[in-house]
């Protein structure tokens, strides 16, 4: 198995920026200096133990579900995704639940719609890595540009322009996902 056979263009893209990002950064003595603070205190007793413990139970969720037929190898690499993305998110903002009553219904909400629109989006097209290389920096720089913009009202005017552009590309991979289909069940 290659990893062109595990991952889309879209995720090697992702993983080369990540790696470029992480390169750059870490060619900073005073970001060097951090890292070494946020591993120690990551592997800390106090967070490390429950961090294992929530592997554990994952593994174990795994195992139960590929037993009733729920899980497959080929389901390994949304299953990382899940853990680092999702599940230690959740682990990390475990405090918010006793403050905030509807915590679970509101979590359960916000992701759901994240998963659709994301796996819509990853998942149904990607372009070939070159266009990737551009789409990814791009697309992720109007995702946090909107996401600053939306923590002040006074760029309420901002958000609302980053947002249509972000559904424009949303349109343009629909437009090429359809386009592609089309094109390949008339080769069918």
């Amino acid at each position: 198995m290659s990893i062109t056979n595990i991952l889309n263009n879209r995720e090697i893209a992702v993983a080369i920026w990540l790696l470029i990002v992480c390169i750059w950064a870490l060619s900073k003595g005073s970001v060097r200096s951090s890292v070494i603070g946020v591993l120690r205190a990551l592997f800390a007793k106090k967070i490390i133990l429950p961090v294992l413990c929530m592997l554990l139970y994952s593994s174990l969720l795994v195992i139960v579900f590929e037993k009733v037929g729920f899980w497959d190898i080929s389901a390994t690499k949304d299953t990382i995704l899940w853990f680092f993305g999702v599940a230690f998110v959740m682990f990390v903002n475990i405090n918010e639940v006793a403050a905030d009553e509807n915590y679970f219904r509101k979590t359960i909400k916000d992701y759901v719609k994240m998963i659709f629109i994301l796996e819509f989006i990853v998942n149904l097209y990607s372009f070939d890595l070159a266009a990737e290389l551009v789409v990814v920096p791009v697309a992720s720089f109007l995702v946090v540009m909107s996401a600053v913009a939306s923590l002040k009202p006074e760029h309420k005017q901002v958000k609302s322009v980053l947002d249509y552009a972000l559904g424009l590309f949303g349109i343009v991979v629909i437009v090429f996902t359809t386009s592609d289909l089309t094109l390949y069940q008339k080769s069918d």
